[in-house]
This record gives structure tokens, C-alpha cells and sequence, in this order.
């Protein structure tokens, strides 16, 4: 997928984030749609064994600490990734 985040959800960012801590399935499907693709590249590329389970450990990490996230897209994206790569070392 080409589309970033930012492309994908853009202006809708705040209430699409506010709507995934709540529990609202379209608006974790959209978080996941777009960044699960390129956290699976990332963990792919670092040759982990399982990167597949790795990623889905990755975003249930992601939809716990969701309410205690702060920050914009580009800190989200990072925060994301931040959590794929402690998975991996975990791994």
C-alpha cells in the first residue's frame, strides 16, 4: 500500500485516533491497514524469524497503550515502529 497515514486519514487524524481508543473497529482497521504493511517491511527487513507474529504482537501492544498516546501522525508512526522493534528484540 502507498498511502500513509497521513494520506489516508489526514485532517481526520485526532478523531480517528480518539475513536480507536474507544474500541471503534474502523477506525483500528484503518490504523492497521495502513501501517501494518510497512511494520511487516521493517521487521522483514531486520530478518526477524516471525515477522508476521511479531507484527501482530505489535498491534495488540498498539491498541493497549492507545489511550496513553500523545502526539501527532508522525510521533504516532514512530511510536508504532518504536513498539514493532521492541518486539523484535524481545524476539
Amino acid at each position: 500500500m502507498t498511502d500513509t497515514l497521513s494520506e489516508m486519514i489526514g485532517r481526520t487524524f485526532r478523531s480517528v485516533l480518539e475513536a480507536a481508543g474507544e474500541g471503534a473497529p474502523w477506525a483500528l482497521e484503518a490504523i492497521y491497514r495502513d501501517l501494518a504493511p510497512a511494520v511487516l517491511g521493517y521487521l522483514r527487513g531486520q530478518r526477524a524469524v516471525e515477522p508476521e507474529d511479531l507484527t501482530s504482537e505489535a498491534f495488540v501492544g498498539v491498541v493497549r497503550g492507545l489511550r496513553e498516546f500523545r502526539g501527532d501522525e508522525r510521533s504516532f508512526r514512530s511510536w508504532v515502529f518504536s513498539i514493532a522493534h521492541r518486539r523484535l528484540i524481545d524476539e
